[in-house]
């Protein structure tokens, strides 16, 4: 197609040099040569244009071409409902979607796909000695943590990290890495009056996973609530325990 159009389009320009020449020289006829190369011209550059469009329109269209193109256009007509995984972004701002690609960049980072070290191993260093969370999970994510009050110390952002590597192992794909799989994300809630927002792990799995992370936006960046974190964690925990004490 595109070879065609090539030489139809080099054929035009001879042919309008052609008529340029006619014009400068007194040539029998010249005036119905000029025509004639007009009328070419135009008639190929319609035809052209017409072939174009017609072997666009009919071309084949995979299924996942049609698919990312409908999440483009719903996430943008629903933001606040469907999510396009595709258009991860950097930029932090007060919205669903931005909410939940700084927890997905976030959790990647836990993950550290190139870390030679296993989460499990690092999960064991900072069990074993609750010092090495430092050394253990991305100082950008430690950034992130959201600590107040009496839980603004080491100890806790060692229990976090941990909590982290644990939840950040369970919601892991094949390939090492962390993406949204589910579009629909109503189920994540977004509070104006408190900046926060809550996110459902579900949307790393598909399927009920028990865990909702919130986090608070401050200063134009959002953070992980680390209390609430805890909180879940410490609940499900104690669930755990009476599940299986019951089963005995």
């Amino acid at each position: 197609m595109i070879y065609l159009v090539g030489i139809i389009t080099f054929i035009s320009i001879v042919l309008l040099l052609i008529s340029y020449t006619l014009d400068n020289k007194k040539i029998k006829h010249s005036r119905t040569l000029k025509t004639c190369t007009l009328v070419f011209v135009v008639t190929t550059m319609i035809f052209t244009s017409f072939y174009s469009i017609k072997v666009h329109l009919e071309r084949p269209v995979s299924s996942d071409e049609v698919i990312k193109q409908a999440k483009e256009v719903l996430s943008k007509e629903y933001p606040d409902k469907i999510y396009n995984a595709e258009n991860l972004s950097d930029a932090e701002e007060f919205t669903k979607k931005s909410a939940i690609d700084t927890l997905t960049t976030l959790l990647n980072k836990v993950a550290d796909s190139e870390n030679t070290t296993s989460i499990k191993d690092r999960y064991d260093a900072i069990v074993k000695d609750s010092s090495t969370y430092v050394d253990n999970i991305s100082k950008d994510v430690q950034d992130r943590y959201y600590q107040v009050d009496n839980f603004d110390t080491d100890e806790m952002k060692a229990n976090v990290s941990l909590a982290l590597l644990s939840i950040t192992n369970s919601v892991l794909g094949e390939d090492k890495n962390i993406e949204v799989k589910t579009i629909n994300i109503e189920n994540v809630y977004l509070s104006k009056e408190t900046n926060t927002v809550r996110i459902p792990l579900d949307i790393y799995t598909n399927h009920y996973s028990g865990y909702t992370i919130d986090m608070v936006f401050i200063n134009g960046h959002w953070y992980i609530d680390t209390y609430s974190l805890m909180n879940q964690v410490d609940i499900i925990s104690y669930l755990q325990k009476i599940y299986n004490k019951n089963n005995e």
